[in-house]
């Protein structure tokens, strides 16, 4: 919240509240029952009782809305930038409806609540079922009818005002930048997976489960089953598992401090996390010959199955040998470095700043993707190491 005169800006918490279900619609009138509760609470207080303050008022000063890219929040912003549109639509015509002179428009005024009344009357059935209406339905329904009627002058008072303040009416939208690189990260990554096929190049191989592998599916698993973020996902299951009392984590902890003098914590790619996969990649690059010598250690220790790996050890060990798929993990690892990591560091230390101030910041960064495309030697070339195990 802005405050007037110069003050500086206030965050406000609504609090955490769960809903039934994760549609537009319910979040919604989540929001619109949240703050309705705000106004009820305030309007009981001292202060209320002397000066009544109701929501629209509240959603009236709405100017824009943060959120990720699912097509669920977009949906959201849309029906609540409807609903302020027609807050402010309402307090417009309630302004202009009580203007002190109101000769030019009273019959205008009078115009449209015969219209919207008649409307009312069609939907309710006739003055005869209103008049079977019991007096809380009819009081409800009197009142939608001013505000129908408000909003519908407000409309016409709007066309009538300046185009520059036309433009105060609407909300902005800004969609959240780690999201916007989550979203590239998955994108790039199945742009990734086709080239394989568009140069007629061997792709990388197969990584699927169990049980698609004993039904034979191979030939009709999609490219999600065999690329870079399958290996870090599978992985990340071994060794990083969400739940602590699954996969080797513990071991490979103990492992990595043994082997390399200190533990290695592999990113959380079990759980939706912004760069994991990314950092996932480069953590394979810079160390593929523990994890395959991890493989190793759980193949000679295992007592149920002896010398032999389960089926997803068995894919990672696969994944991190095939030159194809150890390729895609160096790409991921490369823009995570230099466009991932970066990029976000400079968003999360944006202080003072927000998604409306950004727009010369991801100008820059386009150009500098395109100036990587345009010329890849400036992440690698010829005199960089090989790190293939």
């Amino acid at each position: 919240m802005v405050p007037p005169h110069g003050q500086k800006p206030k965050d406000h918490f609504l609090g955490v509240t769960p809903e039934l279900d994760h549609t537009a619609a319910t979040q919604v009138e989540g929001f619109k029952k949240r703050i309705q509760e705000l106004c009820d609470d305030y309007n009981a207080s001292p202060l209320g009782a002397e000066h009544c303050f109701d929501s629209w008022r509240i959603w009236q000063k709405m100017t824009g809305y943060l959120s990720d890219h699912a097509a669920d929040q977009k949906k959201v912003f849309r029906e609540l930038d409807t609903y302020h549109r027609e807050c402010n639509l309402e307090l417009l015509g309630e302004v202009a409806m009580a203007l002190e002179d109101p000769d030019m428009e009273e019959s205008e005024m009078n115009q449209i609540l015969d219209e919207k009344g008649e409307e009312m009357m069609r939907a309710i059935g006739g003055v005869a079922h209103w008049m079977e209406l019991p007096d809380d339905e009819r009081l409800r329904l009197a009142k939608k009818l001013v505000q129908d009627a408000e909003i519908c002058f407000g409309e016409r008072m709007l066309g009538r005002l300046p185009e520059e303040l036309k433009g105060e009416m609407g909300c902005y939208w800004s969609g959240c930048g780690m999201h916007k690189d989550l979203n590239a990260v998955k994108g790039g990554a199945d742009r990734m997976s086709k080239w394989w096929e568009e140069v007629g190049k061997t792709p990388p191989i197969v990584l699927m489960n169990k049980s698609k592998a004993e039904a034979g599916l191979a030939s009709e698993v999609g490219r999600s089953e065999r690329c870079g973020i399958k290996l870090t996902n599978l992985l990340g299951a071994l060794v990083r598992h969400k739940d602590p009392k699954k996969g080797q984590q513990d071991r490979f902890r103990t492992f990595s401090r043994k082997r390399l003098g200190y533990e290695v914590c592999f990113p959380d790619t079990s759980n939706t996390r912004y760069q994991s996969h990314t950092y996932g990649a480069a953590e394979i690059l810079c160390h593929p010959k523990l994890y395959l010598g991890f493989l190793t250690f759980l193949e000679n220790t295992k007592t149920s199955t002896p010398g032999r790996l389960n089926h997803m050890e068995e894919n990672i060990r696969c994944g991190i040998t095939d030159k194809s798929t150890f390729t895609e993990i160096i790409v991921l690892a490369l823009y995570g470095e230099a466009i991932s990591a970066p990029f976000t560091w400079f968003l999360c230390s944006s202080e003072g700043r927000n998604g409306l101030d950004l727009g010369e910041d991801y100008d820059h960064i386009k150009k500098h993707l395109q100036n990587v495309i345009n010329n890849p030697h400036l992440l690698v070339g010829p005199n960089i190491d090989s790190m293939y195990p």
